[in-house]
């Protein structure tokens, strides 16, 4: 599919390519945070962050929560 071609699927359904990035993101680190005992840099590497305060500031943007909120339930 042609990059274009998928900018127009993703217009008809109301969203962009970096929302669902986004979207992709924020599930992943809530699994990772509370169904693994990995580490926050770990976590964060996984999802393409090289600073651990950058994961957390997106983090709480994505879900409202602290990453110790998630980690402690």
């Amino acid at each position: 599919m042609s990059a274009r071609n998928l900018q127009r699927k993703l217009a008809a359904e109301q969203t962009t390519f970096h929302e669902q990035v986004q979207l992709t993101k924020k599930i992943l680190a809530e699994r990772y945070l509370q169904e693994t005992s990995l580490p926050t840099i770990d976590v964060a590497y996984l999802l393409g962050y090289t600073e651990t305060s950058s994961f957390a500031r997106a983090f709480k943007n994505w879900t409202g929560k602290t990453i110790s909120e998630v980690k402690s339930n």
